[in-house]
């Protein structure tokens, strides 16, 4: 049954956010979602898991990870959903499984670019089989949403089908390399975003690409905008924030100490500064952008010594500027942004 027909996919969709190793649901709550149960429902034969029994609505529990089975909870009749247990369960996964995952939604996304109609079903298989034979339909799938989100994040369009899953987990990093080559975007620069998670991301693709070829400094921008939204927020260059952490090399650059700890993708956690800050008119640029510790970049915004500690900065700092600040006429209340560069 086609899936704009089938009245079980919001239970699938519903099971695809759940990260749980089981789920229970009523036959109330379950009838409230699909708009209605049949009498044979309150029957285990109904939610019955094998191939040959109704895929039309197997196929959406299954195909997010899970078995069902009719079971009552505190009086009340329901179906518990347990994620189904595969041979690589819990198993990392490697650089080799995750590209045949990217090489497979490119070829998607190839398709329709060009107007063309690829079984996402043949895909799958065709992928089970060269390069992820231990890993299971449900998982194969949860990383193709998990691409769709990465690409949300770094701005470009994701294949139509694949809802984004953001629980990306530690292979994001790979995943951006990833995508990257197989995109063609090893030469491009990221662009500016006000969403802190995209910024993020967009950081780790342009600190990847300063890393493997030599880049001359990103122009970053001048003039930097803001969003409308419910807050005010500056658009960011996140080629500026990834020149300054890889100049940086691990060390703050106000105080020189190495950086506080190292987050879960390995790298040393240092911040991004703005010397002169956007709320004052200064630029998005590497010559106005520091990376330093959270110590340091606190005492810049609030310390007492906040000046003098600025000032040794860019006297110690040729590749800094000190920019000056901007008159009242020249700039808008940017009172909500103080702290945040």
């Amino acid at each position: 049954m086609p899936a704009a027909n089938n009245k079980y996919v919001p239970l699938g969709d519903y099971l695809k956010t759940h990260t749980t190793e089981h789920v229970w649901l009523s036959l109330e709550q379950l009838a409230e979602m699909l708009g209605g149960l049949p009498a044979e429902a309150s029957k285990p034969q109904f939610w019955a898991n094998t191939k040959d029994h109704h895929r039309s609505r197997r196929d959406q529990w299954r195909g997010a990870g899970f078995n069902a089975f009719l079971r009552s909870r505190d009086g009340r009749l329901g179906v518990a959903f347990e994620r189904v247990k595969s041979a690589s369960h819990g198993l990392p996964w490697s650089t080799a499984e995750l590209r045949v995952c990217v090489l497979a939604y490119r070829k998607l996304i190839i398709a329709e670019e060009r107007g063309q109609r690829l079984s996402k079903t043949d895909l799958r298989n065709e992928a089970l089989a060269q390069g992820l034979a231990s890993r299971s339909e449900s998982a194969y799938e949860f990383r193709m949403q998990n691409i769709s989100a990465v690409l949300d994040e770094l701005g470009i369009k994701r294949a139509t089908g694949y809802a984004p899953m953001k629980n990306v987990g530690d292979v994001k990093t790979t995943l951006i390399e990833l995508i990257n080559e197989q995109w063609g975007r090893l030469n491009d620069l990221e662009t500016p975003t006000d969403d802190e998670e995209a910024l993020a991301t967009r950081v780790v693709s342009a600190r990847q690409k300063f890393t493997r070829a030599k880049h001359d400094a990103p122009p970053g921008s001048q003039d930097v905008r803001k969003s409308l939204s419910a807050t005010e927020r500056f658009v960011r260059d996140p080629n500026v924030i990834a020149w300054a952490l890889n100049r940086a090399a691990g060390k703050c650059e106000v105080c020189e100490a190495p950086a506080p700890f190292v987050v879960v993708n390995g790298e040393p956690f240092l911040e991004v500064h703005h010397v002169r800050p956007l709320g004052e008119g200064g630029p998005d640029t590497p010559d106005n952008a520091c990376a330093c510790c959270p110590n340091c970049h606190r005492q810049l915004h609030f310390g007492m010594n906040a000046g003098t500690l600025r000032r040794r900065l860019l006297s110690r700092a040729s590749y800094l500027v000190d920019y000056p600040m901007k008159k009242d006429g020249e700039r808008e209340d940017t009172s909500v942004e103080k702290g945040t560069s």
